[in-house]
């Protein structure tokens, strides 16, 4: 069975890819860097939900279909891909990566991470430990699904829609929660998109690519 594998699971369970790149006096809105870190050119929604009219299909009726249809097609050339693991394996990257971000974990991003997404990472981290800051994460209902598969450059490409309920707070050097005092949760949906060479050994999946989801 495919399993999504990533070291050092022991300990890491949630984040989000929040932190603080401008400088913060306590009075500003809460700031999403990685909205600027990430890639300008991330993966647009593909599923549109409307209602079934009159026996037809819906819009998610037929993006489900193809992503079937794209499942079938990557079992041709990875016959051990499965999907449940995936999304399972998914859901805890997912918590493994924010939980790594949020405390500043650079080994074990580095581990799981697509060079250029390290670098924005490791920035960013950077910068919020040069401001004398700390940022606390919560994540509850992790909730994954399949968006799209591609295979580029024999590399299986795989997007994953992501909801979740988050809480992210950010600490300056007096322990004073700077952005979120009331430790509010609200609703988030992003866009990862996971990589791995076809024919590689390792079950490890790399994130390559993050955007927030619009709808």
């Amino acid at each position: 069975m495919e399993i999504i594998v990533f070291a050092v699971l022991a300990g890491y369970l949630f984040f989000r890819l929040w932190s603080v790149l401008g400088t913060r006096t306590g009075n500003e809105k809460p700031l999403n860097p990685l909205g600027q870190a990430r890639f300008e050119e991330g993966e647009k929604d593909n599923v549109i939900v409307i209602p079934k009219q009159f026996g037809k299909a819906s819009s998610t009726e037929e993006s489900d279909s193809k992503v079937d249809v794209q499942v079938s097609q990557l079992k041709k050339v990875m016959p051990d891909f499965d999907v449940g693991s995936f999304i399972r394996g998914s859901e805890n990257a997912f918590g493994l990566i924010i939980k790594a971000y949020s405390e500043g974990n650079e080994n074990l991003l580095k581990q799981l991470l697509e060079e250029t997404v390290y670098d924005q990472f490791y920035t960013a981290i950077q910068d919020r430990q040069q401001k004398g800051l700390r940022q606390e994460t919560e994540v509850d209902s992790i909730q994954a699904e399949l968006v799209s598969i591609d295979v580029v450059d024999k590399k299986a490409q795989i997007t994953v829609r992501f909801k979740s309920d988050q809480m992210i707070a950010t600490f300056n050097q007096v322990g004073e929660n700077i952005d979120n005092p009331a430790r509010i949760r609200v609703p988030v949906t992003d866009l990862w998109t996971f990589e791995k060479p076809i024919k590689a050994k390792t079950p490890t999946w790399l994130l390559i690519r993050t955007s927030v989801d619009t709808i």
